[in-house]
């Protein structure tokens, strides 16, 4: 089977996370060693918005290359009380290097504002996707599915845990293949500790994160239990009118199984949705292997996959590299520059090659 897009050629799966855990160890220690102005680029269009500041399409002007830059203030950030958080994923950030996960190609600061680059991916996300195309079928949904099984199982290995998986953060490349997106709420844990941070989308948030007794990478197994349920029913499988009521529906697993899923998903989806960790696929002493093995993935080669052999269901329908039509419309607002030095110590350390 010859690769259908991308020179990716990886041989020996452990050999090659062992690779990529040293990488990451040596990348996010590295020293800031490149500073750029923003004015070096040309604002294209606003592309998404959140908590976290904004994200602009940008095209860098001495080569053309475009690149989705994320702004956030730093003003904003210690208001909120989220410099940590921001420290974190340009941590995270600056030394994944993996093919179904977003990576950072350069990061810089002035006064007011701190700014990341990454890759631009025009195929929008999987929530622009089920809503333009409907459900997905199991054969399209598991093509999805599998890509982001590796990218847990990546970041779980680096130590990683992502803590905002869902489809809006699962990104489609022009060729068709995925790169989980937005690591506002990851950190870097060692497999033996705990967090208890109360973080996340409501309604793919795990019973462990929700009765706060402490937690680690099983949390992200649950949001991929919800992801998958979605994309393949076209709704969520835990709702309420308040969150009291969505938390408890959680806590209990009280959700319906669509009865068009094949017995595969169902044993897929039953085994992921289970309230105690230690009972949960992707959690027992076996870890990722059980889910990868599990009768839902079967048709898949995983190192095949890796590779990007399969050819993809859906592809991006773009014209050009700067076709952003697969976006939402975000009102854009001019920035506010400062000649003061704003918190300039806190953020001394955030540039990066």
């Amino acid at each position: 089977m010859e690769n259908y897009v991308g020179d990716t050629c990886i041989e020996n799966w452990n050999e090659y996370l062992d690779e990529r855990l040293e990488n990451f160890q040596v990348q996010k220690n590295r020293q800031p060693c490149l500073l750029l102005c923003i004015h070096a680029f040309s604002m294209v269009r606003t592309i998404g918005k959140g908590g976290g500041g904004k994200i602009v399409l940008a095209t860098r002007k001495y080569d053309y290359k475009h690149f989705a830059i994320k702004i956030t203030s730093k003003k904003s950030a210690v208001k909120t009380d989220c410099l940590i958080r921001f420290k974190n994923e340009m941590e995270i950030l600056k030394a994944i290097d993996f093919p179904f996960v977003i990576n950072l190609e350069f990061s810089f600061q002035d006064n007011n504002y701190w700014y990341y680059a990454m890759p631009f991916m025009q195929g929008g996300d999987l929530f622009t996707l089920i809503t333009c195309l409907g459900v997905l079928s199991e054969d399209d949904a598991k093509f999805y599915a599998a890509q982001i099984v590796l990218a847990l199982e990546y970041l779980h290995y680096l130590g990683v845990v992502h803590r905002d998986v869902k489809i809006e953060n699962v990104l489609l490349d022009s060729n068709g293949y995925i790169k989980l997106t937005d690591f506002g709420f990851a950190k870097i844990l060692p497999k033996t500790r705990r967090t208890y941070s109360f973080c996340g989308t409501p309604v793919y948030l795990s019973p462990e994160i929700i009765i706060q007794k402490g937690y680690g990478f099983s949390t992200d197994w649950w949001s991929f239990g919800v992801l998958i349920y979605e994309i393949c029913s076209g709704h969520l499988p835990f709702t309420g009118r308040k969150h009291i009521s969505l938390f408890e529906n959680i806590i209990d697993c009280t959700y319906r199984m669509p009865v068009h899923f094949s017995y595969q998903l169902q044993s897929l989806i039953t085994k992921l949705f289970v309230s105690d960790v230690s009972k949960r696929i992707g959690c027992t002493y076996r870890g990722v292997s059980d889910i990868k093995d599990a009768e839902w993935f079967s048709s898949y080669n995983w190192l095949d996959l890796c590779n990007k052999k399969y050819k993809p269901p859906y592809i991006p329908n773009v014209n050009g590299p700067l076709d952003h039509s697969l976006f939402d419309d975000f009102s854009s607002h001019k920035l506010k520059f400062s000649k003061q030095h704003l918190i300039q110590e806190s953020f001394r350390s955030f540039n990066s090659e």
